[in-house]
């Protein structure tokens, strides 16, 4: 599986000016740990992570009325669409993040990919381990 393939397209997004409440909307419907944040023009400015907001939502005093702004992280983890699963994770791993912005350079995002998309990425699928079982058999008719 590659890296456009794991990730998400569908991306919501919020301006600095959003309150933390519709952030948290947001990520929870569209299933996101961590969103865009963007200007009037749409260009990325930084991104919201979900365990910034917890933290802020947990330890504010009154935090339903603070913005985004004040938790944005200026810098986004961002990387190009043909880079390698495994040298995403080990990003998401240094950079201590729970997202991973998709985009070309200097141009728009393409999506987003997280931590849980690129384990599933990377782990193969479960089989059925060992032989069949003597009183599965026996009941199937088959001993």
């Amino acid at each position: 599986m590659t890296l456009v393939q794991a990730m998400q397209t569908a991306l919501p997004s919020v301006q600095a000016g959003d309150s933390l409440t519709a952030a948290a909307e947001r990520m929870r419907d569209g299933g996101c740990v961590a969103l865009p944040v963007v200007d009037d023009q749409g260009d990325v400015i930084g991104t919201l992570s979900v365990q910034d907001l917890a933290y802020r939502l947990g330890n504010a005093a009154a935090p339903t009325e603070d913005k985004v702004g004040a938790l944005i992280r200026p810098d986004p983890v961002c990387c190009p669409p043909e880079t390698p699963l495994e040298e995403v994770a080990e990003l998401i791993s240094r950079q201590r993040q729970p997202a991973v912005l998709v985009k070309a350079p200097q141009g728009p995002i393409l999506g987003m990919v997280d931590i849980f998309q690129i384990l599933d990425a990377l782990t193969p699928p479960q089989a059925a381990a060992g032989p069949v079982p003597d009183y599965v058999q026996r009941v199937r008719g088959e001993a």
